[in-house]
């Protein structure tokens, strides 16, 4: 006797098809659901780290601005006794300027390594503007400041070299001319460099 039986259910129907791809598709969602909140995470790290570099260098800026402006006295007297011995010097005053003249000062310069870092990576993009915005306010009034520092650096080196040249305090009118356009040079610089100071101060609240 020959048994006849229906024939089985197809293995793979349409519904198990669309079952399949969309196993996968929900698959490949949570795959990337997942990489991309690990990247949210490992970027919102980064950002915590370079906010909390630029507000250590930030601070340590300011501190350094302070230290400055504590020589702000000093340098403005002595700038001012050179200027009046010196034109003394050109009314006729012959005698010896030897150890009477002052240029040499300390300023501190101040850093950026944490800001150019920053720059140079993408996690600066990830900041809100008006953040991004205040750090750019503070670090362009520091480029302000390191352009006038430099440019002083450069007139009380050139004053310094003709004192140093002459230890007999003897200057030629021709050395008391520059002396005197140099010391009144360092003069205008520092007053800018001064206010450069306050900007930056300003820039770290």
């Amino acid at each position: 006797m020959i048994d006849v039986h229906p024939p089985h259910k197809a293995t793979h129907t349409w519904t198990d098809f669309f079952i399949h791809i969309a196993t996968i598709v929900v698959g490949l969602l949570i795959a990337i659901g997942l990489e991309q909140t690990v990247e949210w995470l490992h970027h919102r790290h980064q950002l915590a780290e370079v906010r909390a570099a630029l507000d250590q260098e930030r601070g340590l800026n300011l501190h350094v601005i302070e230290e400055n402006r504590g020589s702000i006295p000093k340098i403005d007297a002595e700038l001012s006794e050179d200027a009046r011995l010196l034109q003394q010097r050109a009314a006729g005053d012959r005698s010896s300027l030897t150890g009477k003249l002052n240029y040499d000062w300390v300023m501190y310069a101040l850093h950026d390594a944490a800001w150019q870092t920053a720059k140079e990576s993408a996690v600066l993009g990830l900041m809100p503007d008006r953040t991004r915005e205040r750090y750019a306010y503070h670090y362009e009034a520091m480029g302000g400041y390191e352009k006038e520092l430099s440019e002083l650096s450069l007139v009380t080196y050139r004053a310094t070299a003709i004192v140093r040249d002459n230890p007999g305090g003897n200057f030629s009118e021709e050395d008391t001319r520059e002396l005197i356009e140099a010391t009144h040079q360092a003069q205008a610089l520092f007053a800018h460099l001064k206010l450069m100071m306050k900007f930056v101060g300003e820039s770290s609240q």
